[in-house]
């Protein structure tokens, strides 16, 4: 369906920046050793259902590899379930106080200002490094023959973004 120049580009990109699909759980060294056990965030499985059933198994191993799994973030509770805290807070928009639901307030509020605040620099450049990389290139987006299947008046929207 598409040219040939058309796959290979989409095959490079898919191979350059999707590796992530097959890579390892990261594993985070503790700069600290803590003597709190692991806590249960209550009410986790609606977590779990509403990010699964908003977002796909996919975005979410992306979010969790890597934009959220390479850094420690503060209190009792495994690393995983806090980073579909904050993608539970992305989806539904609720309040910090409202997070209260599952763990304490204070809890929420130090893994909040970790990942947007101490890391928000590197998380702005890697993502602005996946957008402009990860879905398209220049051959794709000039291509005249790419655009067979797009969506009427979503053909100029990928040059935009590219300029």
């Amino acid at each position: 369906m598409y040219p040939d120049e058309i796959r290979e580009a989409f095959t490079f990109i898919m191979t350059a920046y999707w590796h992530f699909l097959t890579s390892d759980w990261p594993v985070v060294n503790k700069s600290k050793y803590h003597r709190t056990d692991t806590k249960e965030v209550k009410d986790i499985q609606h977590v779990k259902s509403h990010v699964l059933e908003h977002l796909g198994y996919i975005p979410v191993f992306f979010f969790l590899v890597k934009l959220f799994g390479k850094d420690e973030y503060p209190g009792p509770y495994r690393g995983v379930e806090k980073g579909l805290l904050v993608l539970y807070q992305l989806l539904t928009g609720v309040s910090i106080a409202h997070m209260a639901r599952f763990i304490p307030s204070s809890s929420y509020h130090a893994i909040y200002n970790t990942f947007y605040v101490k890391h928000g620099d590197r998380l702005s450049r890697i993502l602005d490094q996946c957008l402009a990389t990860m879905f398209s290139s220049a051959k794709v987006r000039i291509h005249p023959r790419a655009g067979i299947t797009n969506i009427r008046g979503f053909v100029e929207i990928p040059l935009i973004l590219a300029a």
